[in-house]
């Protein structure tokens, strides 16, 4: 599906989406390109959490090896650091 125009009313603002972290409260849609808070999330029967704009599912991990490396290492430093 395309998207709406409608997710500008969930989108978080403050956080680009090149500094953005894959926080567990915020998932990103591909397909309308915004980050999109906990509060805002569209959970289906099947329990697959989709945008509330375009009703596709919303990205929670990254696709690029660099980028669940660099994630995985700032996992480890918040447990060591407890």
């Amino acid at each position: 599906m395309a998207c709406k125009g409608i997710c500008n009313n969930y989108e978080v603002l403050g956080i680009a989406i090149r500094d953005w972290n894959y926080d567990p409260d915020l998932m990103r849609c591909s397909t309308c390109d915004v980050i999109i808070n906990r509060d805002n999330w569209v959970i289906t029967q099947a329990r697959r959490i989709i945008c509330p704009c375009c009703r596709l599912q919303l990205k929670a991990n990254s696709r690029g090896k660099r980028a669940r490396e660099r994630r995985q290492q700032e996992y480890w430093k918040r447990i060591e650091a407890r």
